[in-house]
């Protein structure tokens, strides 16, 4: 499990917005997609950390190639061993 979630970071990481942080990419996608398709987003202890993390809530939305690429990538790592689960 692990090494999936490894392997779909890594997919992921090119499709990260020049300006992004993984994070904030990460924050994006969370914010935009429907109820039920991500995990728990959790908090940030420290102020700055916040701050940065938070700043896709100021940034252009991301492509619809992009989205669709990032559905492929769970899909092919994440859904088969978690959605059983929601």
């Amino acid at each position: 499990m692990i090494e999936k979630g490894l392997q779909a970071a890594e997919e992921l990481r090119i499709l990260v917005p020049q300006g992004f942080t993984m994070a904030q990419f990460v924050l994006k996608w969370i914010l935009i997609v429907p109820r039920g398709e991500h995990s728990q987003f959790r908090g940030l202890r420290i102020p700055a950390r916040q701050r940065r993390t938070l700043k896709p809530l100021t940034c252009p939305p991301l492509r619809e190639e992009v989205l669709e690429s990032i559905r492929e990538v769970s899909k092919k790592y994440i859904l088969p061993d978690v959605h059983h689960r929601w």
